[in-house]
C-alpha cells in the first residue's frame, strides 16, 4: 500500500527546509503510515490553475526521521526518506502530461477528496492495487529526477 498526500504548501516548504516529514492535524495519515506503507505520493494544485492538480513526487516512508525536525504539534506526523533512490521529484510542467491526466484519475477514484478541496480527511488517500498502479502508470511518463537534488537547488 501507499498513500496520496495533498500537500498544498509544498513550495513553501521546500524553500523554508522542511524536507524529511509531512504533518497532518487528522489522525488518519499516522493510521494509514502505520499500515505497511512504502511511498507517499504528493500533489498539489498548481498555481493559477484551480481545479486541476499536479503530481509533484514519490517519496520512501521511514519509520525514523533521517534529517533533524522541530518538535511538531501535530496529530498526525510522518517521515520520509529524502535520500532514498526511490524518492523522486517529477519535472514535468507539461499539462498534457501530468496536470490533465493526474486531475482526471483524481476525479474518477477520489470524488469525494476532489469536491472537499482536499481539506482535513480529504487530503489523504491510501492507494492499493489497481488505482496505484495506474498511478505509477502515469508517474512513468513523467520526466524525474531525485528528490534530494530538486530540494538543494530550491533551498539554494
Amino acid at each position: 500500500m501507499d498513500i496520496l498526500y495533498y500537500w498544498k504548501n509544498a513550495d513553501q516548504d521546500i524553500l523554508t527546509g522542511k524536507i524529511g516529514w509531512l504533518r497532518s492535524d487528522q489522525g488518519v495519515l499516522a493510521e494509514l503510515a502505520a499500515t505497511p506503507a512504502d511511498n507517499l505520493w504528493l500533489v498539489k494544485t498548481p498555481v493559477g490553475h484551480k481545479g486541476e492538480l499536479e503530481l509533484l513526487g514519490r517519496v520512501c516512508l521511514v519509520d525514523k526521521p533521517v534529517l533533524p525536525v522541530p518538535k511538531l504539534d501535530a496529530r498526525s506526523v510522518v517521515y520520509y526518506d529524502p535520500y532514498h533512490r526511490y524518492s523522486v521529484w517529477f519535472d514535468s510542467t507539461d499539462p498534457a502530461l501530468n496536470r490533465l491526466p493526474l486531475t482526471a484519475w483524481m476525479r474518477r477514484h477520489f470524488p469525494s477528496a476532489v469536491s472537499g478541496n482536499f481539506q482535513g480527511a480529504n487530503g489523504v488517500q491510501p492507494l492499493r492495487g489497481d488505482v496505484l498502479l495506474q498511478l505509477q502508470k502515469l508517474a512513468a511518463s513523467l520526466p524525474a529526477r531525485p528528490f534530494n537534488e530538486m530540494a538543494a537547488a530550491t533551498s539554494c
